[in-house]
């Protein structure tokens, strides 16, 4: 199925954008062709996780990333790779929390080999070690972590 062949089908454009990323490694392709999926079905899970990879990992566009895969949840709330996917952003971001519950989103969806809970006792035992940061007031009376 050619973009080509058929100019309004988003699943063309979502396996272009696939190839021009993964093969081409034609990263700006790959972004204009997941968002054209997108804007041809709003609804299109599958072109917005894609996207959200890519941005995450090709441009390190965390903020583009994060509304990427929020948006997939939020349209396919059983949808665990999204889940998964937002999961790792915000263990990036060093959001350990946020990671932890994306990672239960995952486990809702149907995790079923076990992973989820492996992740989860990986980012509660990085979460445990991490330093406390002492809070500071500013000069205002503000109190800064």
């Amino acid at each position: 199925m050619s973009v080509e062949l058929n100019p309004t089908n988003p699943e063309a454009h979502v396996k272009l954008g696939t190839e021009l990323k993964n093969l081409r490694r034609d990263y700006d392709g790959a972004e204009a062709a997941f968002r054209k999926a997108i804007e041809l079905d709003p609804n299109h899970v599958n072109a917005r996780i894609n996207l959200g990879v890519l941005l995450r990992d090709m441009r390190n566009d965390y903020d583009g990333a994060e509304g990427a895969f929020r948006e997939a949840i939020d349209i396919e709330p059983k949808e665990g790779t999204a889940h998964w996917n937002l999961s790792i952003l915000l263990e990036k971001r060093g959001d350990l929390s946020g990671a932890i519950e994306a990672t239960r989103g995952y486990i809702r969806a149907g995790d079923r080999d076990k992973d989820g809970q492996q992740r989860i006792e990986r980012l509660t035992k990085k979460q445990k070690d991490q330093p406390i940061q002492a809070a500071t007031v500013d000069g205002f009376g503000r109190v800064n972590a």
